[in-house]
């Protein structure tokens, strides 16, 4: 039995109290600059989608014509259609499985993660598509390593997890903003994937397969050209990172403040307070929505360049240039690195924005010197979580970019008749399954965060009400706990 679960039928914990009360709202909005530019960017982004699926309705070619071949067709976005569903459904068992085998649960990520990327990119080079298959196996066999070397960990690492689905247990608000949260980024996604596809149509200066003219030019909304197609892909590449990184960060933070509201309210007189999820998610969207838009947009930027760097990796790579080829996946690497680095930070930083009302920078700021002094970093980052939860979420991305693959392969539309549109498509059903699959989880990675955070200001909370996952920690990570008795 869990120290929570003890707590509770013992009488230990009780209710009482606000949210508000445990942790006073900010004094006045916080960056303000980045909510007006997040504003900004999504309304330009709705209305380059209305132009160009009002192009998309006007094209005589028809939704479901599979011989469209000057651009993506609609049978593209029937496609992505599917990934969308089929993304929320696999997520949504995974977070089930989660629920009902907790202790097995990473086991049972781990083993899937590796056998299905094995599979996969043996699949894939038993089909001749040799870029992915490569990919995919180099994925799945350094996982393969890692797991392997957390081994030992793995016990500490699932009693976090019980703490966190424990809390959950107490407040059901934490499962109902989680799966909202996946049905806004859901239909985000179909959303963005049918405004990508109706791009196409609009703005692309190809001809039509009998040479006409693409019928999208003749509609308003601007004019088709080579220059306008890509700053419109580029735009809605970035929008879809800004989103759906918002998105996610807006539930994040949401259920900070309700694992805060515990930790510290079981220390309180007045008791756990009621109704944490609505006053956090208040807060969040007032007074911290700036602050979220702020280090969402700085992973956008960073996931975009990434972005541009995979394709001038491609690029060297099928025009022959070995050296320029090398030099891009050295970037990669950086990039890559730097973005993961980013947001794992964010998701502390998040933690201190979602208790304390504070702006980025000085949330960014605190987290560093708390994380250092209290010897907390040596905790985060043997944490095996967030690293568990990544190759769960990696693996439901490859199921939906197998299922593109599968769908354009036995479908055969006429644009991909010499196969070049298969790393693209592929490519956008793996990042929406990815962004969908983190968004799912995120109720997981949140606890963990907060209940580090709340540590390193509060570990004597631990101690006193959590005596066996504090006796677990101690044992493990002595240096955290310094400063009690």
């Amino acid at each position: 039995m869990t120290d929570i679960k003890a707590n509770f039928e013992n009488g230990n914990i009780k209710q009482g109290g606000t949210f508000n009360q445990k942790f006073p709202s900010p004094s006045k909005y916080k960056d303000p600059i980045f909510a007006v530019a997040y504003i900004a960017c999504f309304l330009a982004f709705t209305v380059i989608s209305g132009f160009s699926l009002n192009a998309f309705r006007l094209n005589k070619q028809g939704a479901f014509n599979s011989n469209q071949s000057f651009t993506l067709s609609g049978n593209t976005a029937i496609l992505l259609g599917f990934v969308v569903v089929f993304a929320v459904a696999a997520s949504a068992i995974y977070f089930a499985l989660a629920r009902a085998f907790t202790k097995a649960f990473i086991w049972i990520t781990g083993i899937l993660h590796i056998v299905t990327g094995i599979a996969t990119g043996a699949y894939y080079i038993y089909e001749k598509q040799y870029p992915a298959g490569i990919i995919f196996l180099v994925f799945a066999l350094f996982y393969a390593f890692c797991f392997w070397s957390w081994r030992g960990r793995i016990p500490l690492a699932a009693l976090y997890l019980q703490f966190t689905l424990d809390v959950a247990k107490h407040y059901k608000s934490v499962y109902v903003v989680s799966a909202l949260g996946t049905i806004v980024s859901a239909l985000f996604s179909a959303w963005w994937s049918v405004t990508l596809v109706a791009a196409y149509a609009k703005y692309s200066p190809n001809t039509t397969s009998t040479g006409a003219q693409n019928p999208g030019c003749s509609v308003s909304g601007g004019s088709c050209s080579n220059a306008s197609l890509i700053l419109v892909i580029v735009f809605l590449t970035f929008t879809a990172y800004w989103v759906t990184e918002f998105i996610k960060n807006v539930i994040h933070t949401t259920i900070c403040g309700i694992f805060g509201a515990f930790y510290y309210g079981v220390a309180s007189p007045e008791g756990v307070p009621k109704h944490a999820a609505k006053s956090s998610f208040r807060r969040t969207v007032t007074y911290s929505f700036g602050s979220v838009a702020y280090g969402s947009l700085l992973v956008a930027v960073i996931q975009l360049i990434r972005q541009a760097v995979d394709m001038f990796t491609r690029y060297e790579a099928q025009s022959g240039d070995m050296m320029g080829a090398i030099f891009g996946c050295i970037l990669q690497c950086f990039v890559g690195l730097l973005q993961w680095a980013l947001q794992y930070f964010n998701k502390y930083v998040y933690v201190e924005v979602a208790l304390y009302g504070k702006s980025y920078l000085n949330a960014a700021r605190d987290t560093w010197h708390l994380i250092k002094q209290r010897g907390i970093d040596a905790l985060i980052n043997d944490s095996l979580i967030s690293n568990v939860l990544s190759c769960g979420t990696t693996f439901i991305a490859y199921l939906t970019a197998l299922l593109s693959y599968l769908y354009l392969k036995y479908t055969d539309p006429a644009y991909n008749a010499t196969g070049g549109y298969y790393p693209v498509v592929m490519a956008v059903a793996f990042c929406i399954g990815l962004q969908i699959a983190n968004t799912t989880v995120v109720p997981l990675t949140s606890g963990v965060a907060t209940l580090f955070v709340c540590t390193a200001v509060n570990p004597e909370i631990l101690r006193d009400h959590f005596p066996s996952l504090f006796s677990e920690m101690v044992k493990f990570y002595p240096q955290v706990m310094q400063g009690i008795v």
